[in-house]
C-alpha cells in the first residue's frame, strides 16, 4: 500500500484491515460493490498468502467426476 501516516510510516496489517471494514460496512449497496470492485483490483496479481493447497484438499475441492 502507498498510504503513509503524518511519520511517513506504511498502514499496518490491523490499519488495512479496519479500513476494509469500515469501507465495507458504512456504505449502501452501491458503495458497498465499488469498494469490493476496488479491492479485488488492488488484490489482483499479488502474490498469494498462503503456501498452494495440499494435493490432499486440491482432490476434496476439484470437481466430482461424471458417473
Amino acid at each position: 500500500m502507498a498510504a503513509r501516516d503524518d511519520a511517513g510510516e506504511p498502514m499496518s496489517d490491523r490499519e488495512v484491515r479496519d479500513n476494509v471494514t469500515t469501507m465495507f460496512t458504512a456504505a449502501n449497496a452501491a458503495g458497498r460493490a465499488s469498494a469490493m470492485v476496488w479491492a479485488l483490483h488492488l488484490l489482483d496479481g499479488k502474490p498469494p498468502p498462503r503456501a498452494p493447497c495440499s494435493p490432499a484438499s486440491t482432490r476434496c475441492w476439484s470437481p466430482c467426476p461424471r458417473r
